[in-house]
């Protein structure tokens, strides 16, 4: 602690009968009031003697250099004049402002500012001059780290403060060298994804495991005064050892106050950079972690990604999943901020069992797991963790709210939805081909390859923790993995399979994939077919991941995927009624139909039957006709049930679908629902199929469109908009099917399990149509063969019968015989109203307690 020159000339010009320049008093005007307004030469000595860090010339070491130029540190090597270290020509370090060739590395640096706040905390000054003046004139960098925040909250000062991030370590590098210069940027982000702060480490040369051990600050207030680096600091270490920081890009300039950030709506983006040059990186892998999630652990791990959505993997094997140590500076958080960003402890509870749901896919894959894990969790009190996409993490946690048991979440890579968007994928979804359709089927599960290690690696982590798993659930389109983790970890293994016709079969009236039509022969889409077909893409030697590779990275041999289920006998678990389909005969015996599952709050939430449109002698057989809807005899509408019904759906649905139902209903017209879900339709095509439906109908017809919207060709949007106007049209992006379903006439879906029979169970026609992908084409066929509906039609050629379709299906006559048919199909054990999930936990905790065997490893 000292004063220099200019320091002195300063506090004697604040003595009282003192004579000043000009440029004095312009310094002057620049001090802190703390400084101006101090009574005696003690209390002025005190605020303006700080521990600032000088050259050999006196002046204040404050530059940062992030790196060398191309030109710089070609004959001379850079050293730290404190301790003598090498500076590389990627390694930040430090300069005085007056170019002397007098440098400090990042280590040194920090260490005098860290001894200086620890000196400083010591100190018990009057009204804290000293340590409010050492704040601010500490780099902004240190404004993140837990002990300026602690000063600061102490003696109640006003200074600049911000919220740290330290970034401690990474877990297996993706990369092929053997060393890399790597660097981890920080940024966050609003809900639109657009930058506001930004930050990033210092470079270190590392091969799989990097430790940076930083503490990166994001200012509040003011952006950086000392410049905009890309990447800076100097490791941590222990408590003990010295502390580095990382700042602000200054790119990010409007950085709201942390008062203001909304947390709800913020984000903090991971991204891992390789330092090839002094201009070029490389990013190994990013993840987008909402700031709530970061704020609720004081640790936290969180896997990397790569460009495609699937985890980054270490390039040794067995190709564990990249991941990122990081930790929130608890003291550097507003306590403005929501409960939500507090730290909670873990739950630490005993539960009977431990499932291990593994999945990938669209929603409609991953929403049946959802619902057997709620009952899992709140019927049998297991603990659930459910492995599936980042994209579902939110739909997860939104039904994770049980009473008894636990349900997580562990992110497996990958993004469905993504491929689907695709150039190949949208060429697939324009075309008619069952050879396409077969093609696609093959590669299903090839997709899900990069998911191996994750599961691996989730499954191996939990048996250290205090909830080892105790099965292994698992879907279509994992199912050559799920063997892989069976015999890797010992766990055994249970199927639930929502698409029936992948199961491989040799009868001639099974078939991998419905054809439609007669134009190409059952010998091209047969199981067979299929099974070559797969050997060749998941054993592909040209691939960069394949099946056989993954089981020699873990040190498995050669293992046929459904000789192996039938020889160990694995359970497979098909949650649907039995008579849905003909069961082929060479199934073994552990394969069952169940019923059906929902995931709905309908059964939480209903207070009145659904409401079925009346057919021609419904009132003399003793049914309660309503405004043309036929009321269930279980529980009539009165007016008060009625307007309490219209209350449910206002909340249930909002307003204006609510609205839209009840001005149908009172002008006695009739209600068609189209929606293809997560499948990516052409708009030209759903705008003309929907304004030729509502425009061409014989009869009142009112038309629901849920699905994404996005921009058509301006004719078909102004027709759109007119019979929005007229409102004859609504177009949602969501809604609760649970809630709207049963106040629909008819559907017209894209063919998804759970939508489908969610319609179907409404007991009203179907017309399934769209791409018709895969079991979409198997549950098209179900519909026909069960009288309910047309037989399925892709969506190109929908346009030229959609009128036919509703013309017939809300036709009270009912030529085609369609609503009488759905009113007597029986789709669910509990009725309407049931969701099946009580009869699929049943026979899964019935399996488990039986005892199952893991697959036996084959080496």
């Amino acid at each position: 602690w000292h004063l220099s020159s200019r320091q002195r000339a300063l506090r004697n010009a604040l003595l009282p009968s003192s004579s000043m320049s000009s440029a004095m008093a312009e310094d002057i005007s620049k001090l802190p009031s703390d400084i101006c307004n101090a009574d005696s030469e003690a209390e002025i000595d005190e605020s303006m003697s700080l521990p600032v860090l000088l050259c050999c010339s006196g002046h204040p070491v404050e530059k940062l250099k992030v790196h060398l130029k191309r030109h710089q540190g070609l004959m001379n090597a850079r050293r730290c004049n404190i301790c003598s270290a090498p500076i590389h020509r990627h390694e930040s370090h430090w300069r005085c402002t007056h170019h002397c060739d007098y440098n400090v590395c990042s280590t040194c640096f920090w260490a005098h500012w860290r001894s200086s706040l620890v000196g400083a905390s010591e100190f018990d000054t009057p009204r804290g001059t000293r340590q409010a003046s050492l704040l601010r004139a500490a780099p902004p960098q240190l404004r993140g780290c837990g002990l300026y925040a602690s000063i600061a909250e102490r003696w109640h000062l006003d200074v600049p403060h911000a919220m740290g991030a330290v970034i401690h370590r990474v877990r297996n590098v993706p990369g092929y060298a053997s060393e890399s210069h790597l660097s981890v940027c920080v940024e966050i982000v609003d809900d639109q994804l657009a930058c506001f702060a930004k930050a990033q480490t210092h470079v270190v040369t590392s091969s799989q495991v990097a430790v940076w051990d930083r503490v990166l600050s994001f200012p509040s207030d003011e952006p950086s005064s000392r410049g905009a680096p890309s990447w800076q600091g100097s490791p941590e270490g222990s408590q003990d050892s010295s502390t580095s920081w990382g700042s602000v890009d200054d790119s990010c300039s409007d950085t709201p106050p942390l008062e203001k950030w909304v947390v709800e709506k913020t984000s903090v983006r991971f991204t891992l950079y390789e330092i090839r040059t002094v201009r070029s990186m490389r990013s190994l892998g990013s993840c987008l972690v909402p700031l709530g999630d970061l704020l609720r652990k004081p640790f936290s791990s969180w896997m990397l990604f790569d460009s495609l959505g699937d985890a980054a993997l270490c390039a040794v094997p067995p190709h564990l999943p990249c991941e990122l140590d990081v930790s929130v500076v608890e003291e550097s958080i507003p306590r403005c901020w929501p409960s939500v960003a507090v730290p909670r402890a873990d739950d630490d509870r005993a539960y009977p069992k431990h499932a291990f749901v593994m999945t990938r896919g669209t929603r409609g894959d991953v929403q049946p797991f959802i619902a057997l894990a709620r009952g899992l969790a709140e019927q049998q009190g297991w603990m659930v963790t459910i492995c599936t996409e980042w994209r579902w993490k939110s739909l997860v946690e939104a039904h994770n709210d049980v009473t008894h048991g636990c349900i997580c979440f562990r992110c497996s890579g990958g993004d469905t939805e993504a491929h689907l968007h695709s150039a190949g994928a949208q060429l697939l979804l324009r075309s008619k081909s069952d050879v396409l359709q077969m093609v696609c089927l093959s590669h299903s599960e090839e997709l899900c390859f990069p998911s191996a290690p994750v599961f691996v690696h989730h499954v191996q982590e939990m048996e250290q923790s205090g909830h080892p798993v105790d099965v292994v659930i698992f879907g279509l389109t994992v199912i050559s993995l799920a063997l892989l983790v069976s015999e890797r970890c010992r766990k055994p293994l249970l199927g639930f399979i929502l698409q029936p016709s992948i199961i491989p079969s040799r009868d001639e009236t099974w078939s991998a994939v419905a054809p439609l039509g007669k134009i190409i022969g059952n010998s091209l889409t047969s199981h067979e077919t299929l099974r070559v077909m797969k050997e060749l893409v998941e054993h592909n030697p040209l691939a960069r991941w394949s099946i056989g590779a993954l089981r020699r990275a873990f040190g498995l041999g050669p293992l046929d995927t459904w000789e192996a289920l039938r020889k160990h006998n694995i359970p497979l678990i098909i949650p649907m009624q039995a008579g849905t389909f003909s069961r082929p005969s060479d199934w073994w015996d552990s394969i069952e139909l169940t019923d059906f599952i929902f995931l709905s709050a309908q059964s939480k939430t209903r207070s009145s039957p659904p409401s079925i449109g009346a057919l021609p002698g419904d009132e003399a057989a003793g049914v309660q006709v309503v405004n043309g809807i036929a009321v269930n005899a279980i529980a009539t509408r009165d007016g008060s049930a009625v307007d309490g019904w219209r209350r449910t759906l206002h909340l249930a649905l909002g307003s204006d679908l609510a609205c839209f139902l009840s001005n149908a209903r009172e002008h006695r017209a009739r209600v068609c629902l189209v929606t293809f879900s997560s499948m990516p339709v052409s708009r030209r095509v759903v705008l003309q199929c929907i304004t030729k439906m509502v425009e061409e109908c014989r009869f009142d017809l009112r038309l629901i469109y849920v699905g994404r919207r996005e921009d058509g060709p301006v004719e078909l949007e102004a027709r759109a908009s007119d019979l929005a106007a007229q409102g004859r049209f609504l177009e949602m992006e969501r809604t609760d099917f649970g809630m709207l379903f049963p106040e629909v006439d008819c559907f017209v879906v894209h063919g998804g399990l759970g939508t489908t029979v969610e319609a179907l169970r409404s007991r009203k026609p179907v017309c399934v149509t769209g791409p018709l992908l895969l079991d979409q084409r198997f549950w098209g066929m179900v519909c026909f063969q069960q009288g309910v509906g047309p037989e399925p039609i892709h969506i190109d050629s929908f346009r030229n019968s959609c009128v036919d379709f509703v013309n017939d299906a809300v036709d009270p006559l009912d030529p085609r015989g369609w609503r009488q048919r759905a009113r007597t199909l029986k789709w669910s054990s509990g009725g309407v109203d049931g969701d099946g999930v009580t009869v699929n936990v049943d026979r899964v905790a019935s399996l488990v307690r039986n005892g199952l065997r893991p697959v036996q490893a084959q080496t």
